[in-house]
């Protein structure tokens, strides 16, 4: 629309459908011409954008000539304008605007040249010192063809000439309605053909809420998923009753074990009430040894590690003994069993070698796999590639730091970084729609009694 009290004419018209496609409070063309004057009152051909040219000896700034759209009149200027700066000041905005109530007017000024009423947006900041302009800022929102709805503007708009739910001859300028969907479409070429495009476009939000959606692959780096999470890897581990008796005993004794998932090796300690041991063993449930370790010299409360690979789902009998000579076994006698953990079931206590007792438990606790709790890792979070893409829109995350450090990045298909250490809600349309984007979590913690986690990631897309 024109500023107030005078005739709408088809540029003014056309500027106004623009804004009303846009979400700014005000923006600057800067391809060629917006719309080519009519009237006959403006210079024809491209104008410059209100840039600025400035010296470092002089507080005169000029501005441009240029066409902006401001709060939804339509603004334009064919000749430049000199705004003074004070000396030795910093964040000395320009801005350009109309004024409010009357017509044929624009204002380029500081903020002293606009009333409490007349629309304005930020073009330009300066700083000065004691002899001219030190540095300056850029605040223009400059576009060009395809930020507006319609993209190249046309001041022969139609209106709505189709209501069906497919797809009608393309027609440019038109419009048309599914529905069944309740989308609308423009026909607009957006410098790659002329086409439909919805209005507004559709966007498509593919989340990882917990990481186990069937969409969404994780690739895992000393890092695991917990309650729905990333998180650092922890041991984990499974713990029975502390021992209330003991006895002696020259037999294998200790716990069957069932893990919840595949491992490498398996870690537990000494129950506090046994003493004068010296092997440990991993055992099928018929009693064959399939791996044993020496812990002559681990005491009571001590660590050991068998370097035996488990299946998950598959039960195994984690126990002890003195090589065929007596020794002392600790023992819960009034426990209870399954106990479930994390990572690892206790099944039963193991007496014998092969008898197992679901109220007892023997000469080993805290059962876990062997690995040390981690103080740095990542995992990549992928999504399949995209289909009928026109372009990426945003990615975001939730995040809990726990007083350490959680930070995302932006991946190509390739896992090459594209973006580092992205805030929430970060703008990826400058990514080719033809990239597959991940995402990938960092964690780095310096005490593992601190666990902090990314819980939630997306991207969003343009269809």
């Amino acid at each position: 629309m024109p500023s107030f009290g005078r005739t709408a004419r088809s540029r003014e018209y056309t500027a106004a459908l623009a804004y009303g496609a846009g979400s700014a409070d005000g923006v600057v063309w800067d391809d060629g011409r917006l719309v080519e004057d009519s009237e006959g009152d403006l210079a024809t051909g491209a104008l410059n954008a209100f840039a600025e040219s400035h010296s470092s000896s002089s507080f005169d700034v000029t501005i441009d000539t240029g066409e902006a759209i401001v709060r939804g009149a339509y603004l334009a200027r064919d000749t430049t304008t000199t705004v003074t700066l004070s000396s030795s000041t910093s964040n000395q905005t320009v801005y350009l605007g109309w004024k409010d109530g009357q017509a044929d007017t624009v204002i380029i000024g500081d903020s002293s040249s606009f009333g409490t009423h007349d629309p304005s947006v930020a073009i330009w900041t300066f700083d000065t010192d004691g002899s001219g302009v030190t540095s300056v800022t850029d605040e223009r929102d400059l576009v060009s063809k395809g930020y507006i709805a319609g993209s190249m503007i046309k001041t022969d708009v139609k209106g709505i000439q189709f209501t069906q739910t497919s797809e009608p001859v393309y027609d440019e300028g038109a419009n048309w309605v599914d529905p069944g969907t309740g989308i609308y479409y423009a026909g607009y070429d957006d410098g790659s053909g002329g086409d439909w495009h919805p209005i507004p476009p559709v966007t498509i939000t593919e989340e990882a809420a917990t990481f186990a959606e069937g969409d969404v692959s994780v690739s895992y780096n000393s890092t695991e998923v917990s309650n729905e999470s990333v998180v650092l890897v922890n041991t984990s581990p499974t713990s029975r009753s502390t021992d209330n008796t003991s006895g002696s005993t020259s037999d294998k004794h200790g716990l069957e074990i069932n893990p919840n998932e595949d491992m490498a090796q398996v870690a537990a300690d000494i129950s506090s009430n046994t003493s004068g041991h010296t092997t440990a063993y991993v055992t099928d449930t018929g009693g064959s040894v399939l791996a044993s370790t020496d812990i002559s010299g681990v005491g009571s409360g001590g660590s050991f590690s068998i370097n035996q690979s488990l299946s998950s789902g598959t039960s195994y009998y984690l126990v002890v003994d003195a090589g065929g000579s007596s020794y002392t076994l600790g023992q819960n006698d009034s426990d209870s069993h399954p106990t479930t953990g994390d990572k690892i079931d206790i099944e039963a206590g193991v007496y014998n070698g092969t008898g197992t007792s679901t109220s007892d438990s023997y000469t080993v606790n805290n059962v876990r796999e062997y690995e040390s709790d981690q103080t740095s890792g990542d995992a990549v979070v992928s999504w399949s590639s995209p289909s009928d893409i026109e372009s990426w829109d945003l990615a975001t995350w939730q995040r809990t730091l726990n007083n350490e450090t959680v930070t995302i990045d932006v991946l190509d298909g390739s896992g090459n970084v594209l973006h580092s250490d992205i805030p929430q809600n970060f703008d990826i349309s400058t990514v080719s729609n033809s990239t597959n984007i991940q995402l990938r979590v960092n964690l780095s913690r310096s005490s593992t009694s601190n666990n902090p986690s990314c819980d939630y990631l997306a991207r969003r897309f343009v269809r």
